[in-house]
């Protein structure tokens, strides 16, 4: 997604990540007007440390999967446990290939289907931890404090509220995620990049979700908003 950054130039969205927590927040709050309450942040490490907290995340793979670039190495089809390093690479397969007719195809859905696939997998991560036991106050606060151990959160957001989010989601049932992606426009910039501008009116409906305005925000589901690509549908 092209923005205005802080400093008034023009970049993709993850140029205002490189700058740091602050620099990201107040360019979504600029750029979509939307309210941003707390910041988490998860790396690599993090996130295979909060995968093997639960674990492994069991995924059904209904075809040989891989991906060169992320390390993806699916072999045959069924249930896999993906453990902390393979479902980063799952998550990170931008260039995936599957097995068809004796070879590998290209999946030729690049970012698109990588977010598609995040969105699945973290359905899949919902239903492993709340099947550890997210209703036992005790295996609640254990993976809480792993989370906490492996993330960047803001100085506002502290353990017991991390707890207390569990709790009411602790029965949460993960078919009732949703999840949005803002109207855009691709474009090429004058260097050569192709990139994708927002389009603020057909977006309004969407952004007004996490506005708390109109007849659709009163859905009770946490959402969550995808800034960066046309409207994905999940795989």
């Amino acid at each position: 997604l092209w923005v205005t950054l802080p400093d008034g130039e023009g970049g993709r969205v993850n140029a205002a990540y490189s700058q740091g927590p602050q620099a990201l927040i107040d360019t979504l709050r600029s750029e979509l007007d939307i309210p941003i309450n707390h910041y988490v942040e998860v790396d690599f490490q993090g996130f295979q440390e909060v995968v093997g907290a639960i674990d492994g995340v069991p995924m059904w793979f209904d075809r040989a999967m891989r991906d060169r670039n992320s390390g993806l190495d699916v072999l045959h089809p069924g249930c896999v446990v993906l453990d902390g390093q393979s479902a980063l690479a799952f998550a990170r397969a931008r260039h995936l290939q599957y097995w068809e007719d004796g070879g590998f195809t290209y999946d030729g859905t690049g970012d698109l289907g990588r977010i598609s696939r995040q969105q699945v997998f973290l359905r899949r991560v919902i239903d492993r931890a709340k099947d550890k036991g997210l209703s036992n106050p005790l295996t609640l606060k254990a993976l809480v404090d792993v989370g906490a151990a492996n993330l960047t959160i803001d100085t506002q957001l502290s353990v017991s509220q991390l707890v207390a989010l569990g709790r009411r989601f602790s029965s949460f049932d993960s078919e009732s995620l949703e999840t949005h992606s803002v109207a855009v426009t691709p474009r090429t910039t004058s260097g050569g990049a192709q990139v994708v501008e927002l389009d603020g009116a057909a977006s309004e409906p969407t952004l007004d979700l996490f506005r708390s305005v109109g007849a659709t925000a009163t859905s009770t589901a946490p959402s969550s908003v995808v800034p960066s690509t046309t409207r994905a549908t999940e795989a």
